[in-house]
């Protein structure tokens, strides 16, 4: 019988660790891990916003305090973080940066430049220079909440607060001038946080903080003619802060993800079932406040949410 015992001791470490590889491959499946360096920017970050080339490959862009809080873009080479052109681009220092990649995988950055108009530049990467596309500054006042993408037909589309009524706009590049997308100051009042996304069929949608509707959230649509909402106007609990907006890849219906100001100021997430506005899970899921969230499907189809927790 000890010899028996002896034989089984001496193989369950091979038993359990085959048990082990089966479940996972690597260590490296457990952890998060540095894209490249950390700390690669060469000085401080803020207003960064993250985008994939067609091909893959990741790029920021960003307020570079390395390079007088003008608007710098990097991407990760497979080995490195490199700038695309020249480093500090813009004309002046920058706020709201916004980077989408065209489809044909050109880099572009939407944001507000202090210096210049104080009004949104948007700027593109040619291969070798940074140029404008279309006029620079052709937004009024001094906006903010800038959001920029690209339709499902390639033009860049950017919703932003217009500085001077604070209301929401939608604008879209016509290949030669920045045009209204319907009326401009759409929304029943001032809004924050907007943020742009397109429908499967090709709509674009604005979600917002609503100071129209008691500073709660509203999205709107436009048909071709107007912007509508979709469902109620502020249909949150109560107010919102950072609301962001993607559709789900299987059914097509929009998703909103926003900071609850009627739940402790706590993650929410709701969903257009086609008449209602209804909660995904619990409202309030965050274990405290969330702050910067920021919102995603994968490619199966399941809703992520990130932010910053108190």
């Amino acid at each position: 019988m000890k010899k028996l015992f002896y034989i089984f001791v001496f193989f369950l470490p091979v038993i359990v660790s085959a048990q082990f590889n089966l479940y996972k491959d690597s260590p490296l499946d457990y952890a998060w891990q540095n894209i490249g360096n950390a700390g690669f920017s060469s000085g401080r970050a803020d207003y960064i916003s993250l985008a994939f080339s067609p091909s893959g490959q990741p790029y920021v862009a960003y307020e570079d305090d390395g390079n007088s809080q003008n608007a710098t873009v990097m991407k990760f080479d497979g080995t490195n973080w490199i700038n695309v052109g020249n480093a500090g681009f813009s004309p002046g220092p920058v706020y709201y940066t916004s980077l989408a990649i065209s489809p044909s995988g050109e880099p572009y950055v939407a944001f507000v430049d202090y210096v210049i108009s104080s009004t949104i530049i948007v700027m593109k990467f040619d291969g070798t220079n940074w140029v404008n596309v279309g006029s620079a500054g052709f937004s009024h006042g001094t906006p903010g909440y800038i959001s920029l993408v690209f339709s499902p037909s390639g033009e860049p589309y950017v919703a932003y607060i217009d500085g001077g009524s604070l209301y929401a706009n939608v604008m879209k590049f016509d290949g030669t001038n920045w045009v209204n997308v319907g009326n401009s100051n759409f929304s029943a009042g001032g809004a924050a946080f907007t943020n742009l996304a397109f429908s499967p069929s090709g709509q674009p949608y604005v979600a917002y903080e609503d100071d129209g509707n008691s500073f709660k959230a509203t999205v709107m649509k436009f048909d071709g003619t107007n912007w509508i909402n979709v469902g109620n106007a502020g249909f949150s609990v109560s107010y919102v802060g950072d609301t962001r907006l993607a559709f789900s890849p299987s059914d097509g219906q929009p998703y909103v993800a926003y900071q609850d100001g009627g739940n402790l100021y706590k993650a929410t997430v709701m969903k257009f079932d086609g008449t209602n506005w209804v909660n995904v899970g619990n409202a309030g899921f965050s274990a405290g406040e969330a702050d910067y969230t920021s919102f995603a499907f994968s490619p199966s189809g399941q809703p992520y949410v990130a932010y910053k927790d108190y």
